[in-house]
Formats: C-alpha cells, sequence, structure tokens
C-alpha cells in the first residue's frame, strides 16, 4: 500500500438483505412526539489474510412490539488492509473505523426503507461507534 494512504482502505458496499413489516395495526399516539424502537446493531469481520481483504458486516435492526414496523438491514463493506499490521490493530482498525465508514450508509438505506413504505422516515440515531464495539466486547 502506498505509505500515505490509510491503513484499511475502503472498496465497496452491498446491502445484503433488507427486511422490512409494516404493521397494518398500528395506531400513533397523538400526545407522543417521538416513538421509541427498539435498536439492535451487531457487526462481524471477516479477514482473509492471504488477499489482505477483510468483510465487514453491520446487522441493524429494528423494532418494537405493536410498533409501526419491523425492519432489519445488512450491510457488508469490503475493505483492504496494509500487511503491517498486526491481528490486534486489523481487528480494531477494522471493527472500529470500518464501522464508522459503512453507518451512514446503513443509516440511509433505512431512512429510505421507510420513508418509500409510506410512513414517515425513520433517522436512525447517531452512535458513538467505538463506544458500541467496546460494550460488545465487554458483554461477549
Amino acid at each position: 500500500m502506498d505509505k500515505s494512504a490509510a491503513k484499511i482502505q475502503f472498496e465497496r458496499y452491498i446491502i445484503r438483505k433488507i427486511d422490512f413489516q409494516l404493521n397494518p395495526d398500528f395506531s400513533a399516539d397523538p400526545d407522543k412526539r417521538e416513538l421509541e424502537i427498539d435498536i439492535n446493531l451487531q457487526h462481524t469481520l471477516a479477514l482473509d489474510s492471504q488477499g489482505k481483504k477483510a468483510e465487514l458486516s453491520l446487522l441493524c435492526g429494528l423494532s418494537k412490539d405493536q410498533g409501526p414496523f419491523s425492519l432489519a438491514v445488512e450491510i457488508v463493506g469490503f475493505f483492504a488492509y496494509d500487511g503491517d499490521l498486526d491481528d490486534e490493530q486489523k481487528q480494531l482498525l477494522l471493527t472500529t473505523n470500518g464501522s464508522a465508514i459503512l453507518f451512514p450508509y446503513l443509516r440511509a438505506a433505512i431512512s429510505m426503507v421507510t420513508m418509500l413504505s409510506g410512513i414517515p422516515a425513520f433517522v436512525l440515531p447517531t452512535f458513538n461507534i467505538a463506544q458500541l464495539i467496546r460494550s460488545a466486547k465487554s458483554s461477549d
């Protein structure tokens, strides 16, 4: 890799899965301006050490019992990484920085799917990605 290049390089992404279900029985409470929806965010990292390639998958599930919809989106980012990185550095950079790179695409996909369904767009709140990763590691 070029010496001035970052240690990981984002190549592209795909949306592997979108599973959306509208709840036809939902009726909004007129006294509530915002609806609380459960957000579950998970990541999976697969490394190909021979080709110095990585796949980072972010899976976001949104639901609420008797809520307006349920939605699961899986987005996969494809990255190249510097061969000089040790295993811990690879894991940290790809998981943390890779998730931060993919998150805006995930957020946009969720907003578009909900908006195109005929309901107000759901905008995924911003997250501290590094904190989410640390929390996920500590709960393993």
